[in-house]
């Protein structure tokens, strides 16, 4: 099993954006010298919930101040842009970086950002294929042209080439059945959301393994990667407290943008979040969660270590040093 981070780059109140991103900066280089194998940076678009409406430009500067950690757009929401657009964005990332791009996509979930960029959200999953097929094309053809439903555009090249070939790595970020056979159909490793619930994911993980399967691909070969909000504290008082004032953000923006559910946990009470889609607790009870992970065939976890970005600087770097000194080791 292998650790990645990801970052929102929340900003709640009390906190500012040259803070955030300060922090947010020096987080991800303390994660290389840890030992972190990617930096996955997401896309989000008119709340605090997420501070990266741009991940290329944040990869960027994620790049300037690493050398070895792998560089995740985690994920490009295709809908939202002109494919040939990313393709040259992710090439960039990719040759400023020296080959270290994993390109992360996904179709988006939140309808008030398709309704504020103007796009029609019923198209998304026709959007996000015929955009996936230029950028695979863009990176790996000298010259293509294209007609399709949404896009057109005669011989075109992209500058610059990416350095990996034959292309930087794909990775589809899953939340539904449909999505998950098209990553199988198109070997592309699996990004599993934090919202799968450790039953859901056992089942999901389940699902993937038998569509490979019937795909005639090996399930012990392919990637699935799941999302996880971390915090490590060897006092189980402030791990209560970290998750309390985490969750309180999280439920204030998700009421703000109407998509509060029955409660500040939704349908789950704080002490079944622990169990079921958290790895918050000492490193104890971070290992036990993890060992469970890993026995359903998940290879990476994408550790979210400042989940709604209320922790202070302090908390996180040393929830981070406890993870990579204290349970990693016994995962790797």
């Amino acid at each position: 099993m292998r650790f990645s981070a990801i970052y929102l780059l929340s900003c709640p109140p009390g906190k500012s954006h040259p803070q955030v991103y300060r922090e947010g900066l020096e987080q991800m280089q303390a994660a290389e010298a840890l030992g972190f194998h990617t930096l996955w940076l997401t896309e989000h678009h008119f709340s605090n919930y997420g501070g990266s409406p741009d991940p290329m430009l944040m990869a960027i500067a994620a790049a300037h101040r690493t050398k070895t950690v792998r560089i995740g757009i985690g994920v490009s929401v295709l809908p939202f842009h002109h494919p040939l657009q990313l393709a040259e964005q992710g090439a960039m990332v990719d040759v400023l970086s020296g080959g270290r791009l994993e390109f992360g996509v996904g179709r988006g979930s939140q309808r008030y950002e398709y309704e504020r960029l103007g796009v029609a959200m019923d198209d998304k999953g026709a959007r996000f294929e015929e955009a996936m097929q230029i950028i695979r094309r863009a990176w790996t053809e000298e010259a293509f042209s294209h007609a399709g439903a949404y896009y057109r555009f005669p011989d075109t090249t992209v500058y610059p080439r990416a350095l990996q070939r034959p292309h930087p790595p794909i990775w589809v970020a899953s939340t539904t059945p449909p999505t998950l056979q098209y990553a199988v159909t198109h070997r592309y490793p699996v990004m599993g959301s934090a919202l799968l619930t450790l039953p859901r994911a056992k089942e999901y993980v389940a699902l993937y393994q038998t569509l490979l399967a019937d795909d005639g691909q090996d399930p012990a070969s392919a990637a699935f990667a799941i999302n996880r909000r971390v915090y490590v504290s060897e006092d189980p008082r402030e791990v209560r407290q970290a998750a309390e004032d985490c969750i309180a953000f999280h439920y204030s923006w998700a009421k703000q943008m109407g998509m509060a559910k029955v409660g500040p946990h939704g349908d789950l009470h704080l002490d079944e979040l622990f169990d079921s889609s958290y790895v918050f607790g000492t490193p104890d009870d971070c290992l036990e969660i993890l060992h469970e992970l890993r026995a359903m065939g998940i290879q990476e976890v994408i550790c979210n270590l400042n989940f709604s970005g209320v922790l202070e600087h302090r908390q996180v770097l040393r929830s981070m040093e406890l993870l990579a000194s204290k349970v990693i080791p016994q995962l790797t």
